[in-house]
């Protein structure tokens, strides 16, 4: 069995963006304490997600289908791409409602001043 289970979940936590230490601790002991049936479905889910979830084979967007959501949606417009940097900028134009054209993630950024293409470690 081991040793400290409970220390583990918490530093498990803090790979999280923007969850430190003591937040760690918090979600960590209110999932045990309060909410173990929630505990129970983000295990799952995060589970399913880690096997089911790989890139749309268009665009590069998460999926859990060969085609992503937009990429399949046959009422958008075509002659229209946007190329951002990672999925997260998909979420965030697709939550204005005001983009009805297609994406291509670059996982990364362009850098012509140094002449390539940089990816970020957090991607």
């Amino acid at each position: 069995m081991h040793q400290d289970l409970l220390n583990d979940l918490i530093n498990a936590l803090t790979i999280l963006p923007g969850v430190g230490k003591k937040s760690a601790q918090r979600m960590a002991l209110y999932l045990l304490d309060r909410n173990k049936d929630g505990a129970s479905v983000l295990a799952n889910t995060m589970l399913e997600a880690l096997k089911n979830i790989s890139r749309c084979s268009r665009c590069r967007m998460l999926t859990s289908n060969i085609l992503c959501k937009v990429c399949s949606d046959t009422s958008r417009d075509n002659t229209s791409i946007c190329v951002v940097e990672s999925p997260s900028d998909i979420l965030a134009i697709e939550s204005t409602g005001g983009y009805r054209g297609k994406y291509f993630v670059l996982l990364g950024r362009l850098s012509p001043i140094e002449g390539s293409k940089s990816r970020r470690s957090w991607y």
